[in-house]
This record gives C-alpha cells, structure tokens and sequence, in this order.
C-alpha cells in the first residue's frame, strides 16, 4: 500500500491503492474457493508457487521516485516518473516538490514522530483504528459462519461462506470507484453510515427476538448460537408468525458492504498519506501496532461485552460507535485527496 501510493499521480492515488486492497479481497475468496476443491497441501504448494512468482517479480518494478528523490538520486527518479506519468508532465516541478517536503537540516529520528503535526496525525489514526475495530468490523466478519449456521444454513455451507465472502470485494470496488471523486472523508462517511444504520437494525431484531426468548442470544458460540430455534426461524408463539433468519444474514451483508466501502481499509491507507517520505516508516510503523492492537483488544473484549450487554446490547454498541466516528471524521480527519504526500 505504501509503495502503490508513492508510486500513483496524485489524482489518481486513492483508487490505485484501493485496487490493491481488492486483489487482496480477491485473492481470501480464491483461497477459500480453492479449499473447496483441493487439500490443503496442494493449495499451501499452489500458494508457494505465487510467492516464488512475485518474488521473481518484485526485482523488475520501478524504484519508488520519492524514496531516490530524498536519497538525492534526482537523475533516476526522473527517469522512473516519466515512465509513470508521461514525457509531457513537468517532472521538474514534481521532484522539487518532493524535496521541499521532506527538507530538513537534520536527520529524521523516532522523537520527531511525537512532535508536532507528527502526533496529531497519530491520534487521529488512533481513533480511526478505535472506529475501525469497535463499530465491528472485524468481530462481525469473524463471526459469519457461526451467523450462517445459526439461521439454519447447514447444508453448503462453505459454499454460502464464500460467496458472502465475495461482499467486501463488492466494497471495495465501492470504495475505489468513490474515494478520488468524494475524497478521503466523505468515502468514510458512506462508509459508517450504512454501518450505524444495519447494526442497528441487528440489535432491533435482536430486542424484538428476546422478548420471546429471553435467552435467545445468549450465546453465539453455541450450536445455536443466534438464540434462533433449530429450523432456522423465530418462534413467536401463540401468534404464530415466524421471522427467517435471512433478515439478520441480510443486515450483516449490508453491514460488511459499508464497512468495505472505507472504514475498513481506508485507516491503513491514510497513514501512508499523512507523514512525508523521511517519516513515512516511523509513522507507519507506529500506525500499524496502535491497529493491531486496538484490533486484538476489540476481538478479546468480544465475549465479556456480549455477556455484559447482551447480543442486541453489542450491536447497539457498534452502532453508536459508527455514529460518531462520522462526526469524528468530519471534524478532526484533514482531507488528502489530490494533494501531494512528498
């Protein structure tokens, strides 16, 4: 991601690095598809084989220009940018672009990334990552075989599996197709909007199922964890009505549609955007772990906050934390579509 928006003209950088994010998608789908059919040897060797592939590969791609261009190789970086961009761009101006940014009189070091505009842009990829990770974009993707199960999907299910899977590439073509038109914040907001809006109505359905069955989503990880009756259904008693278990498959669909449309890969690509080509590997180091970790805590705290607030209670939860991560986004994310990241 950091090489693809380095390398990318600036009009163009958010959609180029969002198709690396589908290839990514894609390549979990295949990886899933091929289960199917393969062992799981012959699909380890088949996997090998792409490796040793890209790494014949890899050699032959383009230095990036930012990285010759602080390292005061202009001569090379020209040549790489105007095979990139054309030989009618003023390259001139790009290359003293660059250098200006990333003009200091000393050396870049690790203290320089807490100081200044430096830590601002880490706080602000903190609570992106806090957004990202507890609105549950991880814990509710996780959890989609078990939500397949639980509405009676026994039959096919790796089949079924696979093809929700192919939901968050559907997202992403989303993303890319929006974020160099509406830009960076926008993206994110379309992004949580649908987010806010099926975690809500998840934790309705679920509100609505409890009064039936107080102990209905007791437990997700039970083998039938949703708290939905075996065929499948919701059992209304006397009134006889039931209530498929499609409409929650539905809303976490459109959930992780939402999710894949910004929130989920856009925190990881705004921090190869924030920080200047002589503190891009501090600050997406340090980025990265804040991620992970705020990634790891939402997926461990999962159990204790499903048994303290109740399965709707969770998806509440998520929805109020959707909503103000667009409030968030709107008054504290700066926008980076079509400027320059030196």
């Amino acid at each position: 991601m950091t090489y693809a928006s380095e390398i990318a003209d600036t009009s163009h950088r958010g959609s180029f690095v969002s198709v690396n994010i589908i290839m990514f998608l894609l390549g979990i789908v295949s990886g899933a598809a091929l289960g199917m059919i393969f062992t799981w040897y012959e699909v380890a060797l088949f996997s090998d084989g792409l490796l040793l592939l890209a790494a014949f590969i890899v050699p032959f791609l383009p230095e990036s220009p930012t990285f010759l261009v602080v390292t005061d190789r202009h001569t090379q970086a020209a040549e790489i940018l105007r095979r990139l961009r054309g030989y009618n761009c003023n390259i001139e101006n790009e290359i003293l672009m660059i250098k200006e940014m990333n003009n200091t009189e000393t050396k870049s070091t690790w203290r320089d990334i807490f100081r200044g505009d430096n830590i601002k842009r880490l706080l602000i990829l903190f609570g992106l990552f806090c957004v990202q990770s507890f609105s549950g974009v991880h814990v509710l993707r996780s959890n989609l075989t078990r939500i397949l199960q639980s509405a009676g999907i026994n039959s096919d299910l790796e089949l079924w599996t696979t093809v929700i899977l192919l939901v968050p590439v559907g997202g992403s073509i989303l993303q890319t197709l929006l974020i160099d038109r509406l830009g960076r914040r926008l993206c994110l907001v379309v992004s949580l909007a649908p987010t806010t809006v099926f975690c809500f109505s998840l934790g309705v359905f679920s509100c609505l199922y409890d009064q039936v069955e107080p102990n209905g989503y007791n437990d997700l990880h039970a083998s039938n964890g949703s708290g939905f009756n075996e065929t499948g259904q919701v059992d209304t008693g006397s009134t006889g009505q039931d209530v498929t278990l499609w409409f929650p498959v539905l809303f976490l669909s459109a959930c992780i549609l939402g999710m894949h449309s910004g929130i989920e890969a856009l925190p990881w690509q705004l921090s190869s955007e924030y920080f200047t080509t002589t503190m891009r590997p501090m600050g997406i180091t340090i980025s990265n772990v804040l991620g992970c970790l705020v990634i790891a805590t939402s997926m461990q705290c999962y159990s204790l906050m499903r048994d303290s607030l109740t399965m709707a209670g969770l998806y509440f939860f998520y929805s109020t934390v959707a909503f103000l991560g667009i409030i968030f986004t709107l008054f504290c994310v700066p926008e980076t579509t079509g400027e320059n990241i030196g």
